[in-house]
C-alpha cells in the first residue's frame, strides 16, 4: 500500500518596502539639533535656543501620522497652540515678541495636555523620563560646584603651579602627567569656555617657564584637550552620564566604557607638546617644514592605530594576546618622545620600529583572519 506523501505548498514571500531615506523622526532629531546650533550661533541664550529647538520637535510630533493620537486630537492641539501663541502675544503684558509668546504657548499647551486624555500618557512618560535622566547630571553638577568652591576659597590656584614647575623643570614628561591630572580634575563638568579659562588661569603659568621649551599654542591645546577629556573620565563624566540617561544604562558602567574607548585620545595632547608639527609649528614656535608635518602625522596615525587595536583586541580580526603586546610596543615606539635620529634627524629610529611592528602585526592578523574565514 502506497503511503500518501504530504503536499508541501511553496512559501510566497512578499517583498518588503524599502525604508524611506527621509522620515519625520529623522527630521525631528536632525532638525532640532541643527536648529539648536543655528539659534546659538544667532546669539540666543541657551535657554531660548533649547526652547526654540523644542518647538521644532513639537511641530513634528503634531504632524507625524505615527503619533499614537487621532488626527482630530492633533488638529485640535495645533489650533490650540496657534490660539495660545496669539493670546500671549496680544494680551500678556510681559510678552514683547513672538518668540516670548511661543515659549508661553508651549508651556500652556503642555499644561493643557496633561489634563487631556489623548495626550496625558505621552506627556507624563516624557516628563518622567526627562526627570530620571536629569538626576545624574544634577548630582554631577553639584559635585562640580564643590570643586570650584575649593579652588576659589583655598590657595590651590597658586599652589599648583609652584608644585608642578620644579617637577616639570627636571622631567617634562612627569610634569605633563601632573598637568594632565590637574586638568582632568579642574575640568570636571564645566562648559568648554569656562573650563579653558579656569585651566589657563591656574595651569597656564606652569608653561610660561621658558626652561620647559613648550610652544605656547601646544601648551594651551594640551590643557584645553584634557579639560574636555574630563567629560568622559569618571567619576564625573558628564557626557557619559548624559548618554547613560538616554540609553537607560548604568551610569558608572557607561563612564568606565567611555573612558576605555577614549584611552587612545589621551596620547594626542602629549604629541602636541613633543611633536609641535602636528599643530603646524616648529620647535621654536615658527613655521615647520613640510617633511616634519608629514612625519608627525604618520607617527601619530601609527601610534593611535596600534594603541586602539591593542585596547580593542581587534585589527583585521580578533587579536591573540601576544599580538596585542606587540601592538602596545608599536604604540609606545611611535609615541616615544626622546628618540634617536636617522638620516640626519629626518626620521626617528623608534618611529621606524613602531611602523615595522604595526606592519608585522597587521600582516599576521590579516593572514589569520583570512584563514579563519576560509
Amino acid at each position: 500500500v502506497a503511503t500518501q506523501q504530504p503536499v508541501t505548498t511553496p512559501q510566497i514571500t512578499t517583498p518588503t518596502a524599502a525604508p524611506n531615506l527621509v522620515s519625520l523622526e529623522g527630521v525631528a532629531f536632525f532638525g532640532s539639533l541643527g536648529g539648536l546650533m543655528a539659534f546659538l550661533l544667532m546669539g540666543f541664550s541657551p535657554f531660548r535656543a533649547v526652547t526654540y529647538a523644542l518647538a521644532i520637535v513639537f511641530s513634528v510630533v503634531l504632524i507625524n501620522p505615527a503619533t499614537k493620537v487621532s488626527l482630530r486630537d492633533r488638529l485640535i492641539a495645533i489650533g490650540m497652540w496657534v490660539l495660545l501663541t496669539a493670546l500671549a502675544r496680544y494680551t500678556a503684558p510681559a510678552v514683547g515678541s513672538w518668540g516670548d509668546a511661543l515659549i508661553w504657548s508651549m508651556a500652556g499647551l503642555m499644561l493643557v495636555g496633561l489634563f487631556a486624555s489623548a495626550w496625558k500618557e505621552m506627556l507624563s512618560n516624557s516628563f518622567r523620563t526627562t526627570a530620571a535622566g536629569g538626576l545624574p547630571l544634577i548630582v554631577a553638577a553639584g559635585c562640580v560646584g564643590i570643586v570650584i568652591g575649593l579652588v576659589s576659597r583655598t590657595g590651590i590656584g597658586t599652589g599648583v603651579p609652584q608644585a608642578i614647575i620644579p617637577l616639570a623643570g627636571s622631567n617634562l614628561f612627569l610634569g605633563l602627567v601632573a598637568i594632565m591630572l590637574c586638568s582632568l580634575v579642574l575640568g570636571m563638568g564645566l562648559p568648554s569656555a569656562v573650563s579653558y579659562l579656569l585651566l589657563a588661569t591656574i595651569i597656564g603659568p606652569v608653561f610660561a617657564d621658558p626652561a620647559l621649551g613648550v610652544p605656547i599654542l601646544a601648551a594651551h591645546l594640551f590643557i584645553f584637550y584634557f579639560g574636555m577629556m574630563a567629560m568622559v573620565t569618571p567619576p564625573v563624566a558628564l557626557a557619559a552620564y548624559a548618554t547613560a540617561s538616554i540609553a537607560n544604562a548604568d551610569v558608572m558602567k557607561s563612564g568606565i566604557a567611555a573612558f576605555r574607548f577614549s584611552l587612545a585620545g589621551f596620547t594626542l595632547p602629549f604629541m602636541f607638546v613633543y611633536r609641535p608639527a602636528l599643530c603646524l609649528m616648529g620647535q621654536d614656535g615658527g613655521s615647520p617644514l613640510v617633511w616634519d608635518v608629514i612625519i608627525a602625522v604618520l607617527a601619530a596615525v601609527i601610534g593611535i592605530v596600534a594603541l586602539s587595536s591593542a585596547l580593542a583586541g581587534y585589527l583585521f580580526g580578533r587579536l591573540e594576546g601576544w599580538l596585542r603586546l606587540v601592538l602596545f610596543l608599536a604604540a609606545a615606539c611611535a609615541l616615544f618622545p626622546d628618540q634617536f635620529g636617522l638620516l640626519g634627524n629626518q626620521i626617528q629610529l623608534f618611529d621606524v620600529i613602531g611602523a615595522a611592528l604595526l606592519l608585522f602585526a597587521g600582516l599576521w592578523n590579516g593572514k589569520s583572519a583570512r584563514r579563519i574565514s576560509a
